[in-house]
């Protein structure tokens, strides 16, 4: 197993080639039974094994490049700064510079968000948290005005504004966070967050962010909408829309180690009120 240019470019237009595919199925997501939230998860976990391991094995076929390949090898082998005969800066060494750069201070910003989550666990009131039926998950009320959120990685915490939500409200909240919690779908974001860190060059990478936030959100959905009535399917999206109207403002519930209950966007939750009323 090895990288080679090679190898990494044509990663780089496959997995290019599945954010386009998701992009076009995401915006029938809703509407058509053919599409559903399962296939389009599949195809994003697909696309961050691709971009985790963007190496060549031993068993590949490879087609040799007699134009292309070797004419970029020679652009960027070209010499930028010569220091003295055995240290050069090229144009790949350049790029390769910048990369590291870049990448060092997202992942800084990374690691800061992940401390800024871990002190507001500390500080949070022991009092505000209890059992929810037969789950060990923490659950905080805050005075805040903050949408309903899961946070963290290894722990997670579920976290709600006080005195905005009713009774029935609050179990058809909490059963979704619960769903986020017991898919796993913390660590999916928190992995995503790396490779966009790793690929913060490619625009795609960006783009494909927020509408993998939207399939996490509606494949939650689909779990609590197996058990649901009719009429649990309407409460919970008007729980969906009162939630959407709380400003999100807080740093703690917008990161990478946060997912939050509703949207300010006003085409996510459009879309995820048909997904849930047409069971897709």
């Amino acid at each position: 197993m090895y990288l080679s240019l090679g190898s990494f470019l044509t990663y780089q237009v496959g997995n290019s080639v599945i954010l386009i595919l998701i992009f076009l199925m995401i915006k029938c997501l809703g509407d058509r039974k053919i599409i559903n939230h399962n296939i389009l998860y599949i195809l994003s976990i697909l696309f961050i094994i691709r971009s985790v391991v963007p190496f060549e094995f031993v068993y590949t076929i490879t087609i040799p490049s007699k134009l292309i390949l070797p004419s970029l090898n020679r652009f960027l082998a070209t010499v930028l700064w010569r220091f003295n005969e055995s240290f050069k800066l090229t144009i790949l060494s350049a790029l390769l510079l910048l990369w590291s750069f870049v990448a060092l201070f997202k992942l800084s910003k990374l690691v800061m968000s992940y401390m800024r989550i871990k002190r507001f666990i500390r500080i949070c009131d022991e009092s505000d948290q209890f059992q929810y039926e037969d789950r060990s998950i923490r659950i905080y009320f805050l005075e805040a005005n903050i949408t309903p959120s899961v946070i963290g990685v290894i722990s997670p915490i579920i976290v709600f504004p006080k005195n905005c939500f009713t009774e029935r409200e609050k179990d058809l909240i909490l059963s979704h966070e619960i769903s986020h919690i017991s898919n796993y779908d913390l660590y999916v974001k928190y992995i995503y967050s790396l490779i966009a860190i790793v690929y913060w060059w490619n625009p795609l990478v960006y783009l494909f962010q927020k509408q993998m936030n939207q399939i996490l959100e509606i494949r939650a959905d689909a779990f609590v909408m197996e058990k649901f009535s009719d009429e649990l399917k309407f409460d919970y999206v008007e729980t969906l829309i009162k939630a959407s109207k709380l400003r999100l403002k807080d740093k703690y519930f917008q990161s990478s180690f946060s997912l939050n209950f509703s949207t300010k966007s006003s085409n996510f939750l459009f879309q995820r009120s048909k997904c849930i009323l047409n069971g897709t």
